[in-house]
C-alpha cells in the first residue's frame, strides 16, 4: 500500500484534488459562517450610517453580494 504522502503526489493530483474537495469545502465555509458574519458586520455599518461599500480585489463579487441590500452604493476596484 502506497503510503499517504505518495498518495498526494504525482501529476494532476491538485487539480483532482481541487474538483473533488476543495470547491465544496469553500461553499460549506461561505454558508455556514462567512456569510452570516459579513451580515452582521454590514448590519453594524447600516446602523452607524454607512452608505457606501469598497470592495478592493473583489473576485467574484460574493462579498459585495451579501452587503448591496443597506448600501446606496458599491465601489468596486478589480485589476484586470
Amino acid at each position: 500500500m502506497d503510503s499517504y504522502r505518495k498518495s498526494h503526489m504525482g501529476s494532476g493530483r491538485g487539480e483532482r484534488y481541487d474538483a473533488d474537495h476543495a470547491a465544496k469545502m469553500d461553499t460549506y465555509i461561505w454558508d455556514a459562517f462567512i456569510k452570516d458574519y459579513l451580515n452582521a458586520q454590514f448590519a453594524i455599518c447600516a446602523e452607524k450610517g454607512a452608505a457606501r461599500h469598497l470592495d478592493f480585489a473583489c473576485g467574484t463579487g460574493r462579498v459585495l453580494k451579501v452587503g448591496r441590500l443597506g448600501a446606496e452604493q458599491l465601489i468596486v476596484a478589480q485589476r484586470v
